[in-house]
């Protein structure tokens, strides 16, 4: 899951990329940039795909895995990084799904469809 933050300082902004998988990352950024004017944009971009089978191919450590990037992940990079979009009037953007695989995944990617339906729902809570 890649994680794209934009902090404006003055008219420069400042484009940190972050990957979910190393904890340590949204800490040392949210740590950078919290006595700052705030954050400028969170774009929210996990598209972790998972394997093709039927529906009932899948377990539930197969939903766990994708949804951990896809839906957990976008989550908890909003949750840190809320405060900080609020102070500068900023904006959160999902993505909740890639355009080339939304009709092609719907019947072979329960997990995927799962995920990105959770982000739709969080995003609309967000508002």
């Amino acid at each position: 899951m890649f994680i794209i933050c934009i902090h404006i300082l003055k008219a420069l902004a400042l484009i940190i990329i972050m990957d979910i998988r190393y904890p340590w990352l949204p800490c040392y950024c949210w740590l950078n940039l919290h006595h700052s004017h705030g954050l400028w944009a969170l774009i929210n971009t996990a598209d972790t795909l998972g394997s093709a089978m039927p529906s009932e191919g899948y377990t539930v450590e197969d939903y766990k895995a994708v949804l951990d990037s896809n839906l957990y992940g976008t989550v908890e990079m909003s949750r840190w990084f809320l405060p900080l979009r609020r102070q500068a009037g900023g904006r959160i953007i999902n993505i909740s799904c890639t355009p080339s695989l939304s009709n092609s995944v719907s019947f072979s990617h329960s997990p995927y469809v799962v995920s990105k339906a959770g982000i739709e729902g969080y995003s609309d809570m967000l508002r």
